[in-house]
């Protein structure tokens, strides 16, 4: 999380990079010279040993892109992290296939119901009776629209 609300490209590491001596978070700014100004990061501690010596920022920021070098994983630490990602994602796959043959099991399940329904409305003769029988067929239609929408 920055330390700071007005980050600005000029100095990408300001209050990211502690100091050597006192392990304060180095602040930066511009120096004017004669003709031109001048990049560089600063401790801003008092009685720090570094208090108010300017660094400059090439100096710091080339010594950062070197750390950042040698932080590159190794082949091994890649190959691991490969296979660890080929495992979840198997388990992924293998989760998405149970999930649809579930959902496809109660889809058939669901048109069984449905069907033994129709069957019942054939043979109803009273109408309250057809009236409820074809509601619940109804519901069972829209909970298998449902079902084949997963």
């Amino acid at each position: 999380m920055p330390t700071r609300k007005d980050i600005k490209e000029d100095f990408p590491l300001r209050g990211a990079v502690n100091c050597s001596c006192c392990g304060t978070l180095l602040t930066a700014g511009w120096s004017k010279g004669k003709t031109k100004r001048y990049p560089y990061y600063l401790c801003r501690k008092k009685g720090c040993e570094l208090y108010g010596k300017s660094i400059a920022k090439k100096l710091i920021e080339d010594e950062f892109a070197c750390v950042l070098q040698q932080l590159k994983p190794t082949a091994t630490l890649a190959k691991v992290a490969a296979a660890m990602f080929k495992d979840v994602w198997d388990q992924r796959v293998a989760q998405a296939g149970a999930m649809a043959k579930s959902v496809g099991d109660q889809i058939k399940d669901t048109e069984k119901k449905i069907s033994d329904l129709i069957e019942l409305v054939v043979n109803a003769t009273h109408p309250r009776v057809i009236s409820a029988y074809e509601k619940k067929i109804e519901s069972l239609e829209l909970q298998k629209l449902t079902l084949a929408e997963r």
